[in-house]
């Protein structure tokens, strides 16, 4: 590849190349030859008045543009490599000492890296480590890559793995380093040095010299103070938060791993990938040391520190009928898998006879873990991490902040063809009198052209987002991704998930239906409720009891509090009746399987009673695995979705008395979801949240198209969204069976399906349309096109996680800015997609507290005086006592006073998406919108206000000095203060 990268994700390129000789390079021996050239000419024409004057302007103009050469090669890598180097092809990379790594967009700066030539395992290894990450050449591919994390194995590999060997662990662990985040924090005066090189600080430092000449002392000073003050000011804030950063990753701890064929303790930062490690809860705050598979056993987990889900997860060991299957952490897998970073709430110790297929504990309890800990092999370890990689997007994703960058440089462009217009005019006129300073001449020429890049730009450009940032942090929603903000404004689509984003995450119980005589369904109450439906609600969840807590899915929990059920273990129910559900196997929900399924044993006073095979999941899913069909199936639990009500089919399937528990476990699922009886349908309703439908207004009155993307049923999912106002017209539901398309109004009048886009159109003119996931697969690609973003359509329902990102895609596709609101979980892979992702997290409620205000600069002053007036009286009474405190100045007290960008911490951000909202309402969206245009406003009224001054300023000055007149020195400190003072009162100002 040209790029030099196998998976381009992080970095972008790579070139490699060897340092010229010194006398060699491209910054030395041409400017050289044009110094001695230069000076050659000089001792030539000393006495000629006009040529020396040329050539000591071309003397200084080279030794500017040396000087920009050399401060080139510090702003662009890329620059840097072609002068100082001469590149060499990938075939010859052995050749080679420096790489020129250019990363993705928005994923940090690019950097020159040297090449690492070691000895890993017997064998010759090139690498260089970029943003904490190691990339090695693949000599068969030609490209730099990452070492692969062992992620993508069969199942059977993890499962019956031995554990490692010290020679393993070495060369393993030179390939992916130790297991920590480790974040080196630089000094302020290394920050300041990188801050005061920045281009628009280097043209403005040469433009306080250009002043100098001109006599202007005090603008100078002032100016040039000002600048000082505000990179000082970014870089505290950036070393403050490097230091909070580097106290984020918890501390090392004992782990205990399996080695050499026995259990030891090592310390977490030595663990690699490919170790077996013992997994337990001894303490509070114990957190996942690495990603990890579960072998044997289960933990329950806390993942809201990475993924903002408040519920925890049960994590258990991976299914013994399913080892040729492959690993997959993002889908199937998932819920089989510990990240690094989450917190172990519980864990269970493995049975002995779940250990018989693992060779390091077969059949013998003293190969056991000695801590009783749950048995998981690491996966992933350090930056490679879940944890990692979120630690890498806060820290790199956007080490300046600003708004518009490329629009920034367009503009000044823009601008410095006028200034040079004005400024050849005056050159022109000016060597028309041959009685006036040359020298001066070109000074005031040169004053003009620079006139045009006014000194507060940067700082102007970095408020804009600063203030959204720090007013959003107020309201409890947090970016990890600052560029995005802008992007925001920008919003023209607003997607939605449904559960927990426009619903509520509570659920009430209405009943179990199981028979439907009249024109209504029989609704049973708790106590009528049937013994299959009992055995199906009360044996097929993944609650788990912690601390005498019931935790887990709320709609679990509130099906156990109907049926009056109580949970004693993770895996054992207790009946007020004195039946006990024991469950024996678990295979977890999944959104694309759309059911969950287990294997349970009910006894009653302790007598067992029989073992059952019990069934959860949508209704038009779980029809496919029933033996035989009850009569008016359908129309039961379609009564209950068009009244916007969840519904979940139960299925249950006793089994033969003479199978063994360890046969019946070890069958394959299809072999147990076969054939299963009909035991009724749960009905289950969630509020909708108080302030849905206002969001949803007052986006649409806004222009924004708002659409749902949810992976409940399509009945349900339109009642809500007539409820919060999404839908507008009568709902058209697309259905699909088998390969067969037609179109359903509310009242099942069907329609036929036609694939033109005319009488699509027409159809759309009447209705929004409501498509299912299983008919997504149906519709070619500009079909599909046309029905989701041309003609309205307003619900996405029963579409699993892959199909939501698709369909944020596909707007992207078309044009669209897209938002995507979710909670984070499923939604995943669309807020992700999305150009502004917003995951709504478990937190406190704002809904009466109103919108921060903002300070007046006035009462920022006297917030300043006051702390420093406090200040000097507790020195005064530390100076009585002989105690002494730091000094400090109202300088100092007004910079506290000020407010600073907030520090996004771990639990404040998700790797869900770039926008975190501790506040579980869509009211979040309209908030972030409003200041992404806030800040698009704000940047295009600055871009106005600073060229119009910039043009003003540099026609006054060709104008004056045409008539030999400049301004006086106090004069422009006074404007340009002023200048200063009314920019911060404007971006004091808020989005309303």
């Amino acid at each position: 590849m040209a790029s030099g990268m196998r998976e381009p994700e992080i970095v972008a390129d790579v070139k490699p190349f060897t340092p010229r000789p010194l006398w060699a390079r491209l910054d030395v021996l041409p400017f050289g030859f044009v110094y001695v050239s230069l000076l050659i000419g000089l001792f030539v024409y000393v006495n000629e008045e006009f040529e020396s004057f040329v050539l000591s302007f071309a003397l200084l103009t080279a030794v500017l543009l040396h000087a920009l050469v050399g401060l080139s090669q510090i702003w662009s890598v890329a620059f840097f490599a072609f002068i100082t180097g001469s590149p060499v092809p990938m075939s010859r990379i052995f050749d080679a000492k420096f790489v020129a790594v250019t990363p993705t967009e928005h994923n940090g700066k690019a950097e020159i890296c040297k090449l690492c030539f070691e000895t890993n395992n017997g064998l010759n290894e090139i690498n260089f480590t970029f943003q904490r990450l190691k990339y090695i050449f693949d000599a068969e591919s030609g490209t730099f890559a990452r070492p692969a994390y062992p992620i993508a194995k069969p199942l059977s590999a993890y499962r019956y793995s031995s554990g490692l060997d010290e020679v393993k662990v070495a060369a393993l662990r030179k390939s992916f380093g130790p297991n920590r985040l480790d974040i080196p924090v630089p000094s302020f005066g290394q920050l300041m040095k990188d801050q005061m090189i920045a281009p628009l600080f280097v043209f403005q430092v040469f433009c306080v010299g250009l002043w100098c000449l001109d006599e202007y002392w005090y603008y100078s000073v002032f100016t040039l103070g000002m600048l000082v003050m505000f990179e000082s000011t970014i870089a505290a804030s950036r070393l403050k938060t490097l230091k909070e950063f580097r106290g984020m990753p918890p501390l090392s701890f004992d782990v205990s791993v399996y080695r050499r064929g026995k259990w030891v303790v090592i310390s977490s930062v030595d663990l690699v990938p490919g170790d077996i490690v013992s997994v337990v809860r001894n303490k509070e705050g114990y957190v996942a040391p690495a990603d990890m598979l579960m072998l044997a056993g289960s933990v329950v987990v806390d993942e809201s520190l990475l993924t903002g889900e408040s519920v925890p997860q049960l994590k258990e060991a991976t299914d013994a009928t399913s080892l040729d299957d492959v690993l997959n952490i993002a889908k199937e897998h998932k819920s089989n898998v510990v990240f690094g970073g989450t917190t172990i709430m519980n864990h269970t110790a493995p049975a002995l006879d779940a250990m018989k297929n693992n060779p390091f504990c077969e059949s013998s309890s003293s190969e056991m873990p000695r801590d009783g800990g749950a048995i998981a092999i690491v996966l992933r370890t350090g930056f490679g991490t879940a944890q990692g990689s979120l630690m890498r997007t806060m820290l790199f994703a956007s080490e300046r902040v600003t708004a518009n960058s490329k629009d920034a440089y367009l503009f000044l462009g823009c601008l410095l063809v006028f200034a040079v217009a004005a400024s050849a005019y005056v050159l022109k006129k000016g060597l028309q009198d041959d009685d006036r300073d040359k020298w001066k001449l070109v000074l005031k020429c040169v004053i003009i052209i620079t006139s045009v890049v006014p000194p507060e730009l940067p700082m102007e450009l970095s408020l804009a987002v600063n203030n959204s940032l720090i007013f959003l942090a107020k309201l409890s929603i947090f970016c990890t991704e600052p560029f995005r903000i802008p992007s925001a404004g920008k919003v023209s689509v607003c997607c939605f998930d449904k559960t927990g984003t426009l619903t509520e995450d509570d659920f009430d119980v209405k009943g179990i239906v199981q028979t439907m005589d009249g024109e209504k369904p029989d609704l049973s109450a708790p106590h009528g409720v049937q013994l299959d439906s009992l055995l199906a609600l009360s044996g097929c969840h993944s609650l788990m009891r912690i601390d005498k807590k019931v935790v887990g899915d709320p709609l679990e929990k509130a099906a156990l509090s109907f049926l009056g059920v109580s949970l004693t273990s993770p895996d054992v129910c207790l009946s007020t009746q004195g039946d006990t559900v024991k469950i024996l196997k678990r295979f977890p929900f999944s959104s694309s399987l759309q059911r969950m399924t287990c294997i349970m044993e009910h006894s009653q006073k302790g007598s067992m009673q029989g073992r059952y095979v019990v069934m959860k999941g949508a209704p038009e899913k779980l029809k496919d695995f029933l033996g035989e069909i009850p009569p008016r199936y359908d129309e039961m639990y379609k009564f209950y979705t068009r009244r916007g009500a969840r519904v979940l089919a139960l299925a249950v399937k006793r089994c033969l008395k003479d199978i063994k528990t360890s046969d019946l476990k070890a069958m394959t699922r299809d072999e147990l979801e076969d054939s299963v009886k009909f035991a009724g349908f749960a009905i289950f309703e969630s509020p909708i949240k108080k302030d849905s439908a206002a969001t949803v207004s007052q986006l649409q009155s806004s222009s924004h198209t708002v659409i749902m993307i949810t992976g409940d049923q399509a009945l349900t999912a339109a009642h809500v969204a007539q409820e919060v106002g999404i839908l507008e017209r009568p709902p058209l539901f697309l259905v699909a069976e088998k390969d067969t398309l037609w179109w359903e109004t509310l009242e099942e009048k069907k329609i036929s399906f036609k694939e033109t886009r005319d009488e699509i159109k027409k159809l759309s003119a009447e209705y929004n349309f409501v498509l299912p996931g299983n008919a997504l697969p149906l519709l070619e690609g500009s079909l599909l096109e046309a029905i989701i973003v041309d003609c309205d359509t307003r619900v996405l329902a029963r579409v699993g996680p892959d199909q939501k990102e698709d369909v944020v895609q596909l707007f992207r596709k078309k044009g669209f800015h897209t938002m995507m609101c979710g909670d984070g979980t499923n939604d995943v892979g669309a807020l992700k997609q999305a150009d502004v992702g917003i995951a709504l997290i478990e937190g406190k409620d704002l809904g009466a507290v109103p919108p921060p205000q903002p300070k007046s600069f006035g009462e920022i002053w006297k917030e300043a005086q006051e702390k420093a007036r406090n200040q000097h009286n507790m020195q005064i009474a530390a100076k009585e006592k002989g105690k002494k405190l730091p000094s400090r100045n109202n300088l100092d007290a007004l910079a506290e006073a000020m407010e600073e960008v907030p520090m996004v911490r771990l639990g404040d951000a998700s790797v869900a998406a770039p926008f975190t909202s501790k506040v579980p309402s869509v009211r979040s969206t309209i908030d972030i919108i409003r200041q992404g245009r806030c800040t698009l406003v704000t940047t295009q009224q600055m871009f106005k206000i600073l060229g119009l001054n910039s043009l003003i300023s540099a026609y006054s000055l060709s104008v004056l000095a045409l008539e030999g007149v400049k301004f006086g020195d106090i004069q422009m400190t006074v404007s340009g203060f002023g200048i200063a003072l009314f920019f911060s009162l404007y971006f004091e100002g808020q989005a309303s």
